[in-house]
């Protein structure tokens, strides 16, 4: 018979891969289930070009950001080899093969990027990234708190909850 497990995280994204660290951290013994060849998600590494000229960026564009420093931090990832890899933006290609959109967030805001090839997608993600980083505030007291239990916390970790809860739908009102 195979070797038990206390937790099996499904998925070896950085999530995946955060929360099983501190699960193990905390004594449980942790297997990672990840259907692809690599781990890590958005916050793993593609190598571009070939042979010495080479490099390594980020998969997914501007998603290490969401790895919280303290997590860094707390799970001496930088001992591992992690490291940030400061962004020179995205390059979008266009499907037909005739360049593409480059995006560098260091160049001025992306939607007047955008909005620079059409109007309207530059709008539309003006309005995206407006909403987001209203959600981002929102929701950034939870990254580094645990939820609170409201059967054990009775009515203080109701009312906590229910905090939380205002905050996000308060976020449909404007």
């Amino acid at each position: 018979m195979g070797k038990r497990y206390d937790v099996a995280v499904v998925g070896g994204s950085f999530d995946g891969l955060v929360a099983a660290a501190y699960l193990a951290k905390a004594g449980k013994s942790v297997v990672v289930l990840e259907p692809s060849e690599r781990v890590g998600g958005a916050v793993a590494t593609d190598e571009i070009g070939a042979g010495g000229g080479a490099a390594r960026v980020p998969a997914a564009f501007g998603t290490v950001e969401l790895l919280h420093p303290e997590v860094v931090r707390e799970l001496g990832l930088a001992g591992h080899g992690f490291e940030r890899i400061a962004g020179g933006g995205v390059f979008l290609p266009r499907v037909d093969g005739g360049g593409g959109l480059h995006l560098d967030p260091r160049q001025g805001p992306v939607a007047a990027q955008i909005a620079a090839h059409s109007r309207a997608d530059g709008e539309a993600f003006a309005a995206f990234d407006r909403f987001h980083r209203r959600l981002a505030r929102a929701l950034a007291p939870t990254l580094t708190d645990v939820l609170p239990d409201p059967v054990p916390q009775g009515l203080g970790g109701v009312f906590q909850l229910v905090q939380l809860a205002w905050r996000l739908r308060r976020l449909g009102a404007g």
